[in-house]
């Protein structure tokens, strides 16, 4: 079976375009998944899975604000220390480690290793600050 999609190579990055060789009439979601919606602009993936509906609800959010909440509780309860600041930092990092969990099929091996070297280093670095000398 030929694949749907086609990875050209551009200077600034890498982008998937629709291999239209293939006779689909769709197009692409944001998630990169192939769709069959020819009349719609843009198309509207009915999702398979509670994974698919959490990262859809994400994506139609604006691109900045998911790291921009996730920084400011980690930044904020690193910040105060305490039993406080280790909740919200907490809530971040669960976060964090949410979106890890979405995005884990499709990142690489090495991708993998330093988003957990991060959650691992926001971890200890909030039970440092959270629990008292």
């Amino acid at each position: 079976m030929p694949s749907l999609l086609r990875v050209t190579p551009s200077r600034r990055r890498a982008t998937r375009t629709l291999d239209r060789s293939v006779g689909t009439t769709g197009g692409l979601d944001r998630l990169g998944r192939v769709t069959n919606n020819p009349g719609s602009a843009t198309p509207s993936p009915t999702p398979d899975s509670t994974r698919d509906r959490i990262a859809l609800s994400l994506d139609r959010l604006p691109r900045f604000v998911v790291p921009l909440v996730i920084v400011a509780l980690v930044g904020v309860g690193i910040g105060i220390g305490g039993p406080l600041g280790g909740l919200l930092a907490g809530l971040g990092i669960l976060g964090l480690a949410g979106i890890l969990a979405l995005s884990w099929p499709r990142i690489t091996r090495s991708e993998r290793a330093m988003r957990l070297a991060v959650l691992v280093l926001l971890t200890g670095l909030t039970i440092v600050r959270t629990v008292p000398n």
